[in-house]
């Protein structure tokens, strides 16, 4: 059976006639001032996404489907707008969903940097988890995972290249502030397993990226926290899987790390609860108090500002009274405490 065509949305120009496959997201119904209904049809395809107008009720059409579209295009507000007249609802069998499956550029180059990621990662603690999280078959997924609903977060790779990116930039943040081996080993692995939540919380629906249940009642954090500690479960429970997967087959008195089981965690879950810019105590966030956690934290969000940032821990242990503690003396000013790294230079 043929497909319907799809008249690609990047390329329509004023004055077309347009019969068309596009994907219908969401559909928003209004009014004119002298009662009128309308609507602004969200639609789709590969090239990205547009703000149709449907003279008519919500009724009339259907929503989150792949839908054969008769309008026109016309000029509004200095941009081409598709103006739907009929608007009828088709199977994905009706359509090449090749014409709808956007993949982020260099996709192949994104992988390939992906599994060269831990060569330079040397604890044993953070292979062996890493490696228990990112099975085969996991992360085959991760790799098409979206990381989000948006145009370019929602594609196929959307996770890889948001993972990859933040790699790049902690990698930056170790280069510039000289971080010792495990706080660049945290850095890096932490980093990728803050993603690990995103398969949970986004797939494609008829090549469209949707948030999942999960995603919505758990959240990313949450995901990524889960991910881990059913990792770490599984790690304890079979010690000769753990030394294999850390590279320490031949040290039977190997344990994981709990030090480092501790920092890992606490980076996910500050990652993306509060900035450590932000002086505002929020009862209940878990604020970022370790270097590594303050640069996760802060390169989710922007590369830019990291060195202030990260005065505040050199001056709390510099004014430390307290030598043998873990934590510093509570700074007044960002209202916590931090975990203690006297190796941090800016």
């Amino acid at each position: 059976m043929s497909k319907v065509e799809v008249t690609y949305l990047s390329s329509l120009t004023e004055g077309s006639i347009i019969s068309s496959a596009y994907y219908v997201a969401e559909v928003f119904e209004k009014m004119t001032r002298d009662k009128r209904p309308y609507c602004d049809v969200h639609v789709r395809d590969k090239t990205g996404a547009k703000v149709a107008r449907y003279w008519g009720p919500a009724a009339d059409l259907p929503t989150f489907s792949f839908a054969e579209i008769s309008g026109r295009t016309e000029m509004y507000m200095d941009n081409v707008q598709l103006v739907i007249d009929s608007c009828k609802e088709l199977e994905s069998s009706d359509v090449d969903l090749e014409d709808f499956t956007c993949k982020i550029d260099n996709y192949d180059t994104f992988t390939e940097f992906f599994e060269t990621i831990l060569d330079e990662v040397t604890d044993p603690t953070l292979l062996a988890i890493y490696k228990k999280i990112f099975s085969k078959s996991f992360k085959e997924k991760f790799f098409d995972c979206p990381a989000g609903t948006g145009l370019e977060t929602g594609q196929v790779g959307g996770a890889l290249l948001q993972a990859c990116r933040l790699v790049n930039a902690v990698n930056e943040a170790s280069r510039l502030h000289h971080l010792d081996q495990l706080t660049k080993d945290l850095l890096v692995v932490g980093s990728i397993l803050a993603f690990s939540g995103k398969p949970s919380c986004y797939d494609h629906v008829d090549c469209m990226p949707m948030q999942t249940v999960k995603g919505k009642l758990y959240g990313e954090t949450a995901s990524a926290y889960q991910r881990l500690v059913l990792a770490l479960v599984m790690l304890k429970q079979k010690p000769t899987e753990a030394r294999k997967l850390a590279k320490k087959e031949d040290d039977e008195d190997w344990q994981l790390d709990e030090e480092v089981i501790l920092r890992l965690s606490h980076m996910l879950l500050s990652a993306r609860s509060t900035s450590f810019e932000s002086y505002t105590y929020h009862p209940g966030a878990v604020q970022p108090c370790s270097v590594e956690a303050m640069i996760l934290s802060h390169c989710l969000r922007t590369q830019e500002n990291i060195t202030s940032a990260l005065e505040c821990v050199v001056s709390s242990n510099l004014a430390d009274n307290n030598p043998n503690d873990l934590m510093t003396p509570f700074d007044t000013k960002t209202r916590r405490n931090y975990l203690k790294n006297n190796d941090l230079q800016l």
